[in-house]
């Protein structure tokens, strides 16, 4: 249920989105300081069975082939098959709610099941990378979309994570799982477009080596994609597959040693593509090869490494990596120490699902309606509960009761005239009128590629949304 319209948009009746509705309504129940410092959240999908029991449980190709042969054959359905609106198999007596999947769950044990229903797509709020305790916010639902179970779990994401940005836009990062970062042409491209990182799990099939060509014109080279980063061809041997028989923490030294070798992030464009600089021009590697930029200034950490190569540099420059090739990278790379903490904080969405389904009005006993607005509605309900609970024990949540007085509310009472009234008669301007465009624009330059990355950290700074120049 995302709006519900006028025929004539350009009449007198004014339009309902229940998307504003829902971002207007949950931006009022999270306080303004996660508002404005908020730079990562969390999403991921729930299931919300129909209170109703289902009579049918045919797969839905079955009905599609069925429904196409009856219509070339005699113009008419089958018995037995009724559709709704959407062309869907009506399953139970409430006719909205379609046949989905619900994913398997390691810390209860259940295994994926089919289900009749709706789905609910959280985004919550969580800390950033490295930040300290007291600037993670505690878990706020930020934005939701509420979908019958067919619809296409990238895009349902892809709306919870706009609707996000519509009340916080200093987000950062994106945290999910791996039933949607897989997803890579619907979801994690588009997250790229909106300049946003998205920091994911790989699967085994995933992690796969292959030669990709990247740059054009003088800076066109080759190279290595392993678990989603981009490594030189002369990566030596031993980094491309990790050795057998590895303790948990060997291992981790071992991810953390090759990542060393990677290709860094120097900038974002806004199509989704990125600029990348190679290892030794960034200062982690120092090898026999020249380099090709002249004022790199190697850490004191970095590492010297013989390399028997064809070629005489290290790169042929920085290149450009289109945003179709990206959709498994991501800033820290996979299987460190440091991608570890930064992939638990995905964690607190699903404490989050946790309280807000049986307990929190999910549960299909608990909401006994039908139809995709009544359980959007509910599912809107148990949001707006499950922030206004923690709020009462967040100490930074809003206390109106104890904050100073609005300059801008009516003191009539007290005989002071208004500072906010109409004072365009003695030339003096309005002291609550908006100031906006005499603020500073906050834009730093870009910074470096990091050269003083230590192994157990290591990660990519920060980049500037820039846009592409042309060709």
């Amino acid at each position: 249920m995302t709006a519900t319209r006028h025929p004539d948009e350009h009449g007198p009746e004014p339009v309902c989105d229940f998307r504003v509705v829902c971002q207007e309504i949950l931006k009022a129940t999270i306080p303004k300081k996660w508002l404005k410092e908020a730079k990562a959240v969390s999403v991921d999908q729930t299931a919300f069975e129909t209170f109703y029991r289902c009579y049918d449980y045919r797969e839905q190709a079955e009905v599609d082939q069925a429904v196409d042969k009856a219509l070339k054959e005699t113009g008419n359905l089958p018995d037995g098959i009724h559709l709704n609106a959407n062309g869907k198999l009506v399953r139970c007596a409430d006719h909205g709610a379609t046949a989905g999947y619900r994913s398997a769950s390691a810390a209860t044990g259940h295994k994926a099941t089919t289900f009749t229903g709706y789905h609910v797509t959280f985004a919550v709020l969580v800390k950033l990378a490295g930040a300290v305790l007291r600037d993670t916010p505690p878990g706020y639902i930020a934005a939701l979309s509420v979908d019958t179970a067919s619809a296409h779990p990238g895009r349902c994401a892809n709306r919870a994570i706009e609707d996000a940005l519509v009340i916080t836009d200093n987000i950062q990062e994106v945290l999910t799982d791996r039933g949607i970062s897989q997803l890579t042409e619907v979801f994690v491209r588009h997250m790229h477009q909106l300049g946003l990182d998205v920091i994911r799990d790989l699967k085994s099939n995933e992690a796969q080596t292959k030669i990709i060509e990247v740059g054009t014109g003088k800076h066109r080279q080759h190279l290595l994609a392993v678990d989603g980063m981009f490594f030189p061809l002369w990566l030596p041997e031993r980094f491309k597959q990790p050795p057998e028989g590895l303790t948990t923490e060997q291992l981790e030294d071992w991810y953390e040693q090759r990542a060393r070798f990677r290709w860094s992030r120097t900038q974002r464009f806004d199509n989704g593509d990125m600029q990348f600089r190679c290892p030794q021009c960034a200062g982690r590697i120092v090898t026999n090869l020249t380099t090709h930029r002249n004022n790199a200034r190697p850490n004191k950490s970095a590492p010297y490494i013989e390399v028997d190569h064809h070629a005489d540099e290290c790169c042929k420059g920085l290149v450009t990596i289109p945003a179709d090739k990206l959709d498994y990278w991501q800033p820290t790379p996979w299987g460190t120490r440091a991608w570890k903490d930064s992939y638990h904080r995905r964690m607190q969405v699903e404490n989050v699902n946790n309280m807000v389904k049986d307990d929190g009005g999910l549960a299909s006993k608990m909401c006994r309606a039908r139809g995709l607005g009544a359980h959007a509605i509910a599912a809107l309900a148990a949001a707006i509960a499950h922030n206004l609970r923690l709020a009462r024990t967040d100490p930074c949540a809003d206390d109106s009761d104890h904050g100073d007085a609005d300059p801008c509310a009516d003191d009539s009472d007290h005989g002071d005239a208004d500072p906010c009234a109409d004072d365009s008669d003695h030339g003096d301007a309005d002291p609550c009128a908006d100031d906006s465009d005499s603020a500073d624009d906050d834009n730093p330059p870009d910074g470096e590629a990091s050269a003083d990355v230590t192994p157990r950290r290591a990660d990519d700074n920060g980049d500037k949304h820039t846009p592409r120049p042309p060709p």
